[in-house]
């Protein structure tokens, strides 16, 4: 079973071409993200007009200071009936004929609104003798004929009456652009919708957030019908990021992730809340995950001099999200379609097929006809499912790309098929281990290029589509070098009948062979570990950071343009590299068991690349510097390793001897 390089040239073309697809489509997403690095700032009408009614200032100047600030957006909530009830402006009193609504405000305005709003519901207007039971509302007002519909007044008093005319006079007069907040309602329609819409439109607002658990439309209309209204009319669609609205993923996916993502932190939340953690938590929003309206609220613990300390909080949020003029701030915007053809998928696709071949041909060795046969199959196969299956094909193969090159990269020949001729200075170990780091990076970077080239598309940077497969592409990867550093690679100069029994025989020892507890103590560790970075792993993660972590983070964020990831920086690239400086100094039982874990390096740098959602420039920038720093941790754990190596404690538990074959 001997190398063949025509069938390495061959995939190695078949790999090359991939990548420059791969490549193309990565620098198309780019574009699409550099384009559109302005974020909107808007803050809530009600806080506002409190915060200026408390301190004796006019709401207008308020403002005018905010919007010097970056602010750009206020959030302006619908009226409803009830809160004109509220208010005084109208007077409610229940007969047997009906309820009766009078309208107290004699400018004629509340009446028209109610009007207004009665007829955008699509809700029949009776003459007010048709009333003859509770179920009929009559509603009078001056100088008007009463009148009569048929609803229940708790639907009724819930029903959104439009966007309060002073609030939408005070954001215009201010520069701001209003950001409506409006509700789902009982007995939805197109026409409806078409109709609150248009008022919307005509009222200068560009971005809806709807209120409560519902997005409009919701229950009553399909979602393509809601997100053609929504396109109609040029308003877009704030989707709030952790929000649980019904309703909302089916949009997203109907507007086919034209919409702009919010992040907000509640009321509830703010009250708890440090000022510093709410600075960095709308930083890391809108740097990292392409949140392009921050909706903030005040402070709730001002105080003294209120005005003055939230101005600081907004200065300092814009300058946080600025970082020296990076991105900057006015209306918010959806994110373009990038334009990949479909054809490019396929070519990625047979690079992931070639990827996938040359790794079978590592871990169990075949023929030069049976390379090209599996070449051809798998080929077809992924070229296939990522064109004809769409976003979901897609994503498989983008799996099949996370699985197959972190194994490549980490399932190497020369530690675990063969033995080092001579034991290597200090000096020439820790170099080849640095030189072994970078070289597996460099082909786990062929996996990044696939699965960013794959997942190129607006969706999955607006998160409306994720990478699927998350916890299989950390855990299978590191499961196979595990396999492999029991088994061993195959030797290419035995026949394959030879090399499988030889893989075999291997597994057979170890299932009878006694292990110390020390190296049972350690495997039941690894175990935990990996099952540990599992649960912590994808995008709801089952386990919380610890408060000792999330001060680590926060001072990298503060230090450093990107924060690494903690696994790699502090574990899986050390141990790498401790694990081949340690081989070339032929300690192998050290070295076996670290590189595994070292493993986790590599399959996670490509899975920082799996949240689409992040910018492909902070991805980059965090997995630099988690090799960098990574790299330089584990040469520090090195010379510690060398320093002891000689201890009676060290020669006791074996590490001095050499590799076996």
């Amino acid at each position: 079973m001997r190398k063949n390089s025509f069938e390495t040239i061959v995939l190695g073309v078949f790999l090359t071409l991939g990548l420059i697809a791969a490549l193309v489509a990565a620098s198309d997403r780019y574009r699409v993200e550099m384009r559109n690095r302005r974020v909107e700032l808007t803050l809530d009408y009600p806080e506002l007009r409190a915060l200026a009614a408390m301190n004796n200032q006019p709401l207008t100047a308020l403002l005018s200071k905010f919007r010097q600030l970056g602010v750009s957006g206020l959030a302006i909530n619908e009226d409803t009936v009830a809160s004109l009830e509220q208010a005084g402006a109208i007077q409610v009193r229940w007969t047997p004929g009906g309820v009766h609504i009078n309208v107290l405000d004699r400018s004629g305005v509340t009446a028209k609104r109610l009007r207004t709003a009665i007829t955008d519901h699509d809700i029949s207007i009776l003459p007010a003798s048709a009333a003859n039971s509770p179920d009929y509302i009559i509603i009078s007002a001056p100088g008007e004929r009463p009148y009569s519909i048929q609803l229940d007044y708790g639907d009724f008093r819930q029903m959104g009456i439009g966007l309060s005319p002073t609030a939408l006079a005070v954001a215009h007069s201010s520069g701001l652009t209003p950001v409506a907040r409006i509700s789902n309602f009982s007995g939805v329609n197109e026409v409806a919708i078409n109709r609150t819409l248009g008022q919307l439109e005509n009222e200068g607002v560009r971005t809806v957030i709807f209120i409560g658990d519902e997005v409009l439309g919701f229950n009553g209309l399909e979602a393509t019908d809601t997100a053609d209204l929504l396109r109609k009319h040029d308003i877009n669609f704030g989707d709030i990021e952790f929000g649980k609205q019904k309703g909302a993923e089916t949009l997203a996916i109907a507007l086919h992730g034209k919409l702009v993502r919010v992040h907000s932190i509640t009321a509830a939340e703010m009250g708890t809340m440090s000022e510093q953690a709410a600075i960095e938590r709308f930083t890391l929003a809108a740097r990292e995950r392409n949140i392009r309206l921050c909706y903030i609220r005040l402070l709730t613990d001002a105080g003294h001099q209120a005005i003055a300390k939230d101005e600081q909080y907004i200065a300092k949020i814009a300058q946080s999200i600025s970082h020296h003029g990076q991105m900057s701030f006015g209306l918010a915007r959806p994110f373009q379609k990038t334009n990949v053809p479909p054809p490019l998928f396929g070519l990625i696709a047979w690079g992931v097929a070639a990827g996938f071949v040359l790794l079978l041909r590592r871990l169990w060795g075949m023929p030069t006809g049976a390379a090209f046969a599996w070449l051809a199959v798998m080929g077809l196969l992924l070229g296939g499912i990522a064109i004809g299956m769409g976003e979901t094909g897609r994503k498989l193969v983008a799996l099949v790309a996370a699985l197959t090159f972190p194994t490549l990269a980490c399932a190497r020949t020369d530690l675990f098929g063969s033995t080092p001729t001579a034991i290597m200075s200090r000096w020439n170990a820790a170099r080849a281990a640095v030189m072994g780091l970078a070289q597996a990076s460099l082909d786990t970077a062929g996996g990044i290029a696939m699965v960013v080239g794959l997942l190129a598309t607006r969706p999955f940077m607006v998160k409306v589509n994720q990478f699927m497969g998350i916890k299989a592409a950390l855990a299978v990867p590191v499961l196979l070098i595990g396999l492999i550093a029991v088994t061993g690679l195959p030797d290419l100069s035995q026949s394959i009948d030879a090399a499988r029994q030889k893989m075999i025989r291997k597994l057979a020892d170890l299932f009878y062979e006694p292990i110390p507890i020390g190296y049972f103590c350690l495997v039941l560790i690894g175990v935990a570990a990996l099952g540990f970075v599992l649960l912590r792993s994808g995008n709801e993660g089952g386990i919380g950071v610890t408060a000792i972590e999330l001060k680590l983070r926060l001072i990298l964020e503060r230090l450093l343009p990107e924060r690494p990831r903690t696994k790699e920086f502090l574990v899986g690239h050390p141990a790498f590299v401790l694990a081949l400086a340690l081989w070339y100094r032929r300690r192998s039982k050290a070295a076996l068991p670290l590189f595994v874990v070292g493993t986790l390096g590599q399959v996670s740098i490509l899975n920082t690349f799996c949240h689409i959602h992040t910018p492909l420039t902070v991805s980059f920038t965090r997995d630099v510097l988690g090799l960098i720093m990574g790299a330089i941790v584990g040469l520090a754990l090195f010379v510690l390793v060398e320093l002891i190596a000689n201890s009676p404690f060290w020669r006791k538990l074996g590490f001095t001897g050499k590799v076996s074959t």
